[in-house]
Formats: C-alpha cells, sequence, structure tokens
C-alpha cells in the first residue's frame, strides 16, 4: 500500500476516523476553532496594482 503525508486538513470531514490520532491532534493541520475565527482571505488585487508591483519588485 502506497501512503502519501500531505500534512493538509481534508475539507471532507466523513474519512476523518481513518486518521491517525497524532494527525487529528496536530494544530499546524487542524488549527483551533478560536485561531480558525481569526483568519481571512486575501482578495485578489486590480490588474494595475498588480502590473505596479511586479515591476516595483523587478
Amino acid at each position: 500500500m502506497l501512503v502519501f503525508n500531505l500534512h493538509y486538513a481534508n475539507a471532507n470531514s466523513a474519512p476523518d476516523e481513518f486518521l491517525a490520532p497524532a494527525v487529528k491532534q496536530d494544530l499546524a493541520i487542524y488549527p483551533p476553532k478560536s485561531l480558525m475565527a481569526k483568519l481571512f482571505i486575501v482578495e485578489d488585487l486590480p490588474l494595475a496594482i498588480v502590473w505596479l508591483a511586479t515591476r516595483r519588485w523587478t
């Protein structure tokens, strides 16, 4: 059997019963709800801003 260790949480909770306890308790993979509440998604910037930032870096 081939096993991959990808170290990211599965969005599907159905197979959680097959996870090793060490994986379920790893806070880097499954952070606590208190931390999850503080996370946010960075919105895409307008293309003109991306272009300008790229020019500044190069």
